[in-house]
């Protein structure tokens, strides 16, 4: 069970950082040509900004006032979500914040690419039934700790042909070797 929350709650950050890579007042302006303000006041000082360690610390560092003008800009059901996930977040323990925040940064240094595939898969292990899901966290977990020639092996096995559909097979190969564990 502590497999299925670790990795939901990796889910949950991965969700709410997946809103945003960019503050949501910059939502539909071209990335790179538009500059927040602090970094275009600091750029004039020549004084680094440092930017939040995540999204969720974005939402979290910002003034309540800065806060509700950038939801008020986005839908009801999208305002309760981010809201429900930083509730979420700052409710866990700081060791857990502090793995999550970990799991983040590994998750920013992905390609484009390779974090819409890790997107796409957690979002479908999300769907998976609740006993199914504790079974796939498991297996996943001891997929993500194995080396790629053990990892390989397993997905060759027959006992993991045989324990495992398709789909979650793909799954479980896609974010295994997209995404690893995090160094004890």
């Amino acid at each position: 069970m502590a497999a299925v929350n670790h990795l939901g709650a990796a889910l949950l950050l991965a969700a709410a950082c997946a809103y945003g890579q960019r503050a949501p007042s910059d939502a539909g302006k071209p990335g790179p040509a538009r500059r927040p303000a602090a970094k275009r006041a600091a750029a004039k000082l020549s004084v680094p900004v440092r930017p939040p360690k995540t999204p969720l610390d974005w939402w979290n560092q910002t003034s309540p006032e800065q806060r509700e003008r950038a939801l008020a800009k986005l839908s009801p059901e999208r305002q309760r979500t981010i809201r429900e996930r930083i509730d979420h977040f700052n409710s866990l323990p700081q060791e857990e914040q502090s793995r999550l925040r970990a799991r983040y940064q590994l998750f920013s240094h992905l390609s484009p690419e390779k974090q819409d595939l890790v997107r796409r898969q957690m979002r479908r292990f999300s769907q998976v039934a609740p006993d199914r899901k504790r079974v796939l966290a498991r297996e996943l977990q001891r997929l993500r700790r194995m080396p790629a020639k053990e990892r390989r092996a397993r997905f060759d096995s027959e006992e993991y042909r045989g324990s495992y559909s398709d789909d979650e097979r793909q799954m479980m190969r896609d974010l295994s070797e997209n995404y690893p564990s995090l160094p004890k």
